[in-house]
């Protein structure tokens, strides 16, 4: 006597703009993890798009933390590429420490933040990234 329970949870449509903040943020996370100069193609391609439209603002704030967590990778990844050349370069023995450094405290934790805030855009939801310092734009308030 078996019985089926029926564990799927009734499908609500998701808000206006959730397509473009997935597509952001798994745009983020293709750069930070999977191919670096495709993924961040795809975010800027995706960022004028947006521009030429009139985004919500869930995809609008997915958006701009994604970027602004980009931008800040890339300045960081910058500023540990000059303390190795400036070290003595790849051969030097702080080539391993500052590089697993970066990894560690840089790289991973916004790699991390990026599937977080993949999960709130399936969910809807607007995310803010801890250290990157991206304020969320406000929700337009619902028509009467």
């Amino acid at each position: 006597m078996s019985e089926s329970i029926d564990t799927t949870a009734p499908s609500e449509p998701l808000p206006k703009g959730c397509e473009m903040a997935i597509a952001a943020e798994a745009f983020y996370v293709t750069n930070m993890a999977l191919a670096p100069g495709l993924g961040f193609l795809m975010l800027m391609m995706l960022y004028f798009h947006c521009s030429r439209k009139n985004a919500p603002a869930v995809a609008l704030n997915h958006l701009r933390q994604t970027l602004a967590a980009t931008f800040w990778t890339t300045v960081l990844a910058a500023v540990f590429l000059g303390l190795i050349v400036a070290t003595g370069g790849y051969p030097s023995p702080w080539f391993w420490t500052l590089l697993s450094s970066y990894f560690l405290l840089f790289h991973l934790p916004l790699t991390a933040f990026g599937v977080i805030g993949l999960g709130r855009a399936l969910g809807g939801r607007s995310y803010h990234y801890p250290l990157v310092c991206m304020k969320l734009v406000p929700d337009a308030p619902a028509p009467a």
